[in-house]
């Protein structure tokens, strides 16, 4: 149990940075490393619940999968779907030059 705070702890830190790093610059990366770290705490939460002994360690790594590890991968899950690059932003220009934006120059 005494392991359960500091886990939750660097997962949540280590959350906020790589958060803050990748949108401070707008990082077209930003969508794998949420979706990295999602798969990464859903797999943990597996873990621990398959590999805990029964009774009070088996109710302890259920409690932390299910209000800890897996609330977080699912937040991971919602950020790496809205960081994902829309198509729209991405389409490269028409060459026929019809979307050309002219500028008047006041």
């Amino acid at each position: 149990m005494i392991w359960a705070v500091p886990r939750r702890r660097q997962t949540v830190q280590g959350l906020q940075r790589t958060k803050s790093l990748c949108s401070a610059r707008r990082d077209p990366r930003r969508c794998l490393t949420a979706a990295a770290r999602a798969a990464l705490l859903v797999v943990d939460a597996w873990f621990d619940v398959t590999t805990s002994q029964p009774r009070p360690e088996l109710a302890t790594a259920v409690a932390m999968a299910v209000c800890a590890e897996l609330p977080l991968a699912a937040l991971c899950a919602v950020l790496a779907v809205c960081a994902l690059p829309s198509r729209t932003r991405d389409k490269a220009p028409d060459t026929d030059g019809s979307d050309l934006q002219v500028n008047a120059v006041t």
